[in-house]
């Protein structure tokens, strides 16, 4: 097996795509690095597919270019899973590479009209994702949500069938 690029992490990896598609704009490229979903296609909900979306944001294009069909409240998505839900600390090392990037680009962004969806990560701690006051304040008002969740199980699933999309 080679394991081509292993000396890169995903941000370079991703401004090697991007900078190859500016290069070559005529070509298509499709990533795959979705581990759930059973198509083959990235499911744009799962810790991976956004953190290799984010990556493309920060790099100044569009996810959609590359094989990420998301929706227009990706951004939003992408804030309410990583920022206040999850709770891989392994992962959120490859989150602070990408940090460092925003922060080295944030200024050359200002034309995106995305941009401020993003200024969330500026400076969250991903080393210490549960001190976030975003976190704090979600994790404050989630156990009142759970109850009444608890409380009623099949209004919750009508709910999440009509919001359209989930993350687990």
């Amino acid at each position: 097996v080679w394991h081509d690029a292993f000396e890169m992490d995903r941000m370079a990896k991703i401004n090697y795509i991007v900078e190859h598609h500016r290069e070559h704009p005529e070509s298509k490229i499709q990533i795959h690095v979705c581990w759930s979903s059973d198509t083959g296609e990235n499911c744009c909900t799962c810790e991976k597919c956004c953190r290799t979306m984010t990556g493309f944001l920060i790099s100044g294009e569009d996810p959609k270019k590359f094989g990420f069909l998301h929706g227009e409240d990706a951004l939003e998505r992408i804030y309410q899973y990583i920022a206040l839900r999850y709770d891989n600390l392994a992962a959120y090392t490859s989150w602070q590479f990408m940090q460092q990037d925003l922060r080295r680009r944030w200024d050359s962004l200002a034309h995106l009209p995305y941009r401020d969806k993003l200024k969330w990560m500026l400076d969250f701690d991903f080393a210490h994702p549960e001190e976030n006051e975003c976190r704090r304040k979600y994790r404050a008002t989630w156990k009142y949500k759970q109850k009444i969740v608890d409380m009623f199980p099949r209004l919750y699933g009508v709910y999440i069938r009509l919001r359209g999309y989930r993350f687990e």
